[in-house]
């Protein structure tokens, strides 16, 4: 499946939603423009959707950790389907 991105109205409901702070539940830093990013709970490569309720509202550190953590998994997955 490939990649969907969020669109603009649902970025803004997980906005809302978040009330401005990152949705790791061990962060919750304020957010801000340039630090404020959005994943995919579930990626789409393992059938998550891009609406508000896979939408996860991230500062970029917890972003990071989290795509880092799950590189190697999406990767096989990829080439496993490429096959």
């Amino acid at each position: 499946m490939s990649r969907q991105e969020f669109t603009k109205a649902v970025r803004f409901a997980a906005w809302k939603r978040s009330n401005g702070n990152c949705e790791n539940p061990k962060c919750g830093q304020k957010l801000f423009p340039g630090n404020t990013e959005y994943h995919h709970d579930v990626e789409c490569t393992f059938g998550g959707s891009s609406d508000l309720d896979n939408c996860v509202v991230l500062c970029r550190g917890c972003h990071r950790a989290i795509t880092n953590k799950q590189a190697k998994v999406i990767a096989k997955s990829n080439g496993q389907r490429e096959k």
